[in-house]
């Protein structure tokens, strides 16, 4: 499974100029008994006077 996001600026006060810029890491994955699996993500705001939304997208890719 291959994970992105799309990032978008956060709103505030004092944030005259928001900007949106976060990166994406992917970590370990564990698999449950019941043969479902499980990912760990990590997520860092760059812009650090910014606040910032992101939406997680997740590819999965099955056989037939």
């Amino acid at each position: 499974m291959t994970f992105s996001i799309v990032v978008f600026p956060g709103a505030g006060e004092g944030v005259p100029n928001p900007v949106g810029h976060a990166t994406l890491t992917q970590g370990e994955s564990f698999q449950h008994v019941d043969g479902t699996k499980a990912y760990k993500i990590y997520i860092r705001n760059n812009a650090p006077f910014n606040s910032c939304n992101f939406r997680v997208l997740a590819l999965v890719e099955s056989l037939p």
